[in-house]
């Protein structure tokens, strides 16, 4: 079931209406992930997509889903300050082993935002004029509980990645769950770019790398690595990537 606000959604129209893209009805466009993520997950009603079924049976940790909610851009605390990393799809499911959490990053060939060296910078200049603002301190606090090192220390990697994986924790850990996912839910379509697609992919496996000490070399499409397990961790973090592929045209989305 998708809902929004106690409210079910059972249609791309009224998905729009009640959870909206961040950055607006310009961002809704066939080809591009907001629309095609709502498009995705309604028209597999009542079940999950089918991607996503199949990448959750790639890993012996899950088993087939008996239940499941789904709420599209939810905004999932991850800590005790204001502004809550925005998730496109945040699902509360449970299977054979109990429940668990999938926060869904859905992107088409856009690209993961800032660096958290690119997003330190930006929080440190607002802090100037505004003194009592908590972002550089989320972002050092953040990478400390991902990888357990500072934001000049990861500055590369993308921040994104980072507050969509501790908010799958946060919320994990609020309602005793054991097990925490990463999802990227990928969209190649007419209007993406191949190159824009493998800059993604090197960007997750970075920050896999990283977030499980080396122990994973990067995501496979279709499938979930993981577990990756902190004592400061009330929960396992899985990460996984699932495809969907609509394109019609050739690489790059040319005729």
């Amino acid at each position: 079931m998708i809902e929004k606000g106690g409210q079910q959604i059972a249609s791309v129209e009224a998905w729009l209406r009640a959870a909206p893209p961040k950055s607006g009805e310009a961002h809704w466009k066939d080809g591009r992930s907001a629309k095609e993520c709502a498009q995705a997950w309604v028209a597999a009603l009542p079940d999950l997509p089918g991607e996503v079924v199949e990448l959750l049976s790639s890993h012996p940790d899950f088993s087939p889903v008996a239940e499941w909610t789904a709420e599209p851009e939810a905004h999932v605390p991850m800590d005790a300050y204001r502004g809550p990393p925005n998730i496109d799809v945040m699902v509360r499911a449970r299977d054979g082993a109990g429940p668990f959490v999938v926060a869904v990053e859905a992107k088409a060939d856009e690209t993961f935002g800032r660096t958290v060296a690119e997003r330190l910078a930006q929080a440190e200049r607002y802090l100037a004029g505004s003194p009592g603002s908590k972002a550089a301190t989320r972002v050092r606090e953040v990478t400390e509980r991902l990888v357990g090192q500072t934001p000049d220390e990861v500055g590369g990697l993308y921040y994104q990645l980072f507050t969509a994986a501790a908010a799958a924790l946060s919320e994990a850990e609020r309602a005793g769950n054991t097990r925490a996912v990463l999802l990227i839910h990928e969209f190649v379509t007419d209007a993406t770019k191949d190159e824009l697609h493998t800059k993604n992919a090197e960007a997750l496996d970075r920050f896999a790398e990283r977030v499980s000490d080396g122990k994973i070399a990067g995501v496979e499409a279709g499938q979930i690595a993981g577990p990756i397990r902190r004592e400061t961790w009330g929960a396992a973090l899985y990460l996984g990537k699932a495809v969907r592929q609509t394109r019609s045209a050739g690489p790059n989305g040319s005729p």
